[in-house]
């Protein structure tokens, strides 16, 4: 194929040259789309132009890929493996030699056009008039049968659907108040247990007639079963929506007949849903169990009622609903979303993949401490705060598992990099035997075994010149000093327990460790390092004499500014003025946009990455430094070296744009 930039450029070309010949209704074709990204037997795939006679059925007429050279191996493998998951009989190759129709099955070429290598449409009008006459002829002789749509086609639908229904939810909860902070995550697993739980309607043919949006949530509440709750509302209507339209769609194809493709389908939809592949990374097959087991987020289906399965309420009812076409018999003893639901475990075999890179919220760390306190009795186990929950989750499962148990594991080898996992690899030397480790550059796969805590020099009672002896003129008793003895018996001096504040040698620790990720984010010269999106934008540039400025008066949508002296500077819109006053603090010469929107953008941006550097430094100084008083007033004392806009007023300037900062 060509580059990726000259390919998409030329395929996006293409789009707006057919643009109007759509339009007019000659072709069946409905819309010409250069931006696909599909999932294949070969891996995921972008096929440079598809065209549609019906996206929202994922309905494709034609698959075009635009070469460099002539089509070797690989070319013809990846489209004919695009065009299976589209549903095709043809697809086309553009390449030097001109333009060439295959069929999909026999990789035979169907038709040749003449045309020459690949470039703009206008110079190659003719040829690609009569490759849309031969593709409108192709579709309509050569159209599938539903019974012959593979189980990527499928499972393709319906990733389309929701990525669409997830966009829309996500859109509404952005409004709110206070969306989750992972909330792409989340509707995510929301938009998959609602798909779930329709597909398993649709399986048992208990799919009510005329079920519409407003009647889903009442339809999924019935459902859902109790280990799949979830605090997020329910898909609002549009999103609900697209998710009926695409189950309308997937009626149509009869998906569970055959039982063969059904059963592919939803394993691609399990398999497609991991947090491993959700993440871009391969997923490992873990090894199998032969007794009851402890699952965390695995793929395998239980049916032992002694174990247990940890996964997300989506995936645990795509489990049931291949249970059922698998017919392997009930379900395993105990499901849950969450690890830190269960307060003990007596299996001795566990299997988990932890990939969740999330930090705890400040409102779930108290209880995650006490969680480990609980699993952990007598040890002192301190995470950062920052901490993924991810290793939260590992250090957890350590201390649930009893004594002999085996747990095989499979995490990102940047996780295991990461400072904050120091102290969960100190607990698994200390705690555990590691039988294997296996590495591949993304990934880490162990096996460990759980065995007691040696309980090494804890406490030494030690009995120095304790004997019996008589001492009489001739013999005194020893004269030397017992400090003295001591180098010699192999007792050193008991070092004085650490003071319980810290000295300056931890706070310069700090110190450091907060300028080493300050380091690794975007610099904070404002406006300077946030003009760079809005290269092409009208621009004023700024004197800053006297700083900082200060608010004046403000009259109607008018603000004054003034200097240090509390001479007036200037008077201009809300939006130009709080970004003037946050300027003012380290710059003298800056440009802002004259536009009022682009303003209030570069502002708001700013706000926000300050938000994230005050928590980074309050962070980072009460994980490293004690009492809070202390680390307090270092975080402060730092804040102020950063030469950066007082706190005080970075809050009233989020207050003026209806965002609450902390203290």
């Amino acid at each position: 194929m060509t580059s990726v930039a000259s390919s998409s450029t030329l395929a996006r070309q293409l789009c707006d040259w057919l643009a109007p010949a759509l339009e007019q209704g000659r072709y069946p074709f409905r819309k010409a789309d250069c931006g696909l990204r599909l999932y294949s037997i070969r891996g995921p795939l972008h096929p440079d132009l598809v065209l549609w006679i019906n996206p929202g059925s994922f309905v494709a007429a034609a698959l075009l890929n635009l070469l460099q050279h002539p089509p070797d191996n690989d070319a013809l493998i990846n489209a004919q493996a695009a065009a299976e998951v589209l549903g095709l009989n043809h697809f086309v190759l553009w390449h030097p030699g001109g333009l060439d129709i295959y069929e999909t099955g026999s990789l035979r070429i169907h038709q040749h056009i003449a045309a020459g290598e690949p470039r703009p449409a206008p110079q190659a009008a003719a040829a690609l008039t009569e490759l849309l006459e031969q593709l409108r002829l192709l579709c309509v002789l050569h159209t599938r049968p539903p019974e012959q749509l593979g189980a990527w086609h499928l499972y393709n639908l319906c990733e389309q659907a929701l990525w669409r229904a997830g966009d829309l939810h996500a859109t509404r909860l952005r409004r709110t108040a206070e969306p989750p902070a992972d909330l792409e995550s989340h509707v995510r697993q929301q938009m998959l247990l609602v798909l779930a739980l329709l597909l398993d309607a649709l399986a048992d043919g208990r799919l009510p007639r005329h079920l519409g949006p407003q009647q889903l949530a009442t339809f999924v509440a019935a459902r859902r079963s109790p280990a799949t709750t979830d605090s997020l509302p329910l898909p609002e209507e549009a999103a609900a929506a697209e998710l009926l339209f695409v189950l309308h769609r997937l009626e149509q194809l009869s998906p569970f007949h055959p039982v063969e493709r059904a059963s592919q389908f939803i394993e691609l939809l399990l398999h497609g849903s991991h947090p491993l592949a959700q993440a871009g990374l391969p997923q490992p097959k873990l090894p199998a169990a032969d007794t009851a087991v402890l699952q965390l987020y695995c793929d395998d289906l239980l049916s032992d009622p002694a174990a247990i399965d940890i996964d997300q309420s989506g995936r645990l009812a795509l489990k049931a609903l291949l249970r059922r076409l698998h017919q392997t018999g009930s379900p395993p003893g105990r499901q849950e979303t969450q690890l830190f639901a269960l307060t003990a475990c007596d299996l001795h075999h566990a299997r988990a993949c932890l990939v969740d890179s999330r930090e705890p919220s400040a409102q779930q760390l108290p209880r995650l401490q006490g969680l480990l306190r609980q699993v952990w009795p007598g040890r002192r186990l301190i995470l950062p705060p920052h901490s993924p929950l991810a290793l939260w989750q590992l250090a957890y499962l350590l201390g649930l598992l009893p004594t002999g148990a085996r747990c095989d594991l499979c995490l990102p080898a940047a996780l295991l990099g990461q400072p904050a996992a120091e102290t969960v690899l100190a607990l698994i030397h200390q705690c555990c035997h590691l039988e294997q480790l296996q590495s591949d550059g993304s990934l880490c796969q162990l096996r460990l075994w759980r065995q007691p805590a040696e309980p090494g020099a804890l406490t030494q009672l030690i009995h120095l010149n304790h004997q019996r002896a008589l001492a009489w003129h001739d013999q005194p008793f020893a004269t030397t000093p017992l400090q003295a003895q001591a180098p010699h018996q192999n007792i050193t001096e008991t070092e004085p327990p650490p003071a319980a504040t810290a000295m300056p040698g931890r706070q310069q620790q700090v110190r450091e460790a907060i300028d080493q990720q300050i380091a690794a984010r975007p610099r904070f010269h404002f406006p300077a390092d946030y003009l760079y999106d809005l290269a092409s934008i009208e621009r004023r540039h700024h004197t800053l004499n006297n700083g900082p400025w200060q608010l004046g008066q403000q009259l109607l949508e008018n603000v004054s500014l003034l200097d240090c002296h509390g001479k007036r500077i200037v008077e201009t819109d809300i939006d130009h003025a709080w970004a003037l006053l946050l300027a003012s603090h380290s710059q003298q010469q800056i440009e802002l946009p004259l536009a009022q929107e682009a303003c209030r953008e570069l502002v708001l941006r700013y706000l926000e990455d300050l938000a994230s550097l005050r928590t980074l430094i309050l962070s980072e100084s009460h994980a490293g430094l004690t009492p809070a008083r202390l680390a307090r007033r270092f975080a402060t004392r730092l804040w102020r070296q950063l030469a950066l806009p007082p706190w005080d007023r970075i809050r009233l300037c989020a207050r003026q744009y209806g965002r609450s900062l902390p203290a």
